[in-house]
């Protein structure tokens, strides 16, 4: 699915190295997002609300990390805006392995993707996940998928565990497999109800 239009969005800087060692081709479309959602309060993020959702992101990771705020603020409002506004393909590269970051950051791109219309009349996305910097195995992801890991964003910035222990057993394994399986114990750690 990665053509020369195709935006490939890393989830660190080591997956964007991954990715450069496979194909260094210096047209590629990179994004690198370097930011645990996992640390600190989340809200909802959709383009209507990504200024809040910015907001409150930034104003953690100066308080809790000693970042700089504006900064901070502009380089996440751009990341999150460049995902929702792509035209072309989007590939979301997570690590090898499940891991509690990477289903938080899979969750609220694909609630971002869904808010941007990626799901809706389209039998095909255009949106694809890649494990490890593997293009070879990247999978793209049906509406439905999309979906799912959109409703999981929302039940985790509202703190809701009981609906993502039951949406994680009951239709995400099914739909995107270990995208989404740690998000129950990520909110009920940061004591969620």
């Amino acid at each position: 699915m990665a053509g020369p239009t195709t935006l490939h969005v890393t989830y660190g800087d080591v997956l964007a190295d991954a990715l450069a060692r496979i194909d260094p081709d210096p047209e590629r479309h990179v994004l690198v997002v370097r930011e645990a959602l996992r640390d600190g309060p989340v809200v909802d993020v959709t383009m209507d609300e990504l200024d809040a959702f910015v907001d409150v992101r930034a104003r953690h990771l100066a308080r809790a990390h000693g970042a700089d705020e504006s900064q901070v603020a502009a380089e996440l409002g751009e990341a999150w805006t460049r995902i929702a506004s792509h035209p072309g393909d989007v590939v979301l590269h997570v690590d090898a392995d499940p891991c509690v970051d990477c289903a938080a950051f899979l969750a609220a791109a694909l609630r971002v993707l869904q808010d941007a219309a990626r799901a809706l009349a389209r039998s095909a996305t255009g949106v694809s996940i890649a494990r490890g910097g593997d293009l070879r195995a990247a999978v793209e992801l049906r509406p439905r998928d999309v979906a799912a890991g959109a409703g999981a964003w929302r039940m985790l910035a509202a703190g809701d565990v009981a609906g993502l222990r039951l949406a994680a057993r009951d239709q995400l394994e099914r739909t995107a497999p270990g995208v989404i399986a740690d998000l129950p114990e990520l909110l009920a750690s940061r004591g969620g109800s």
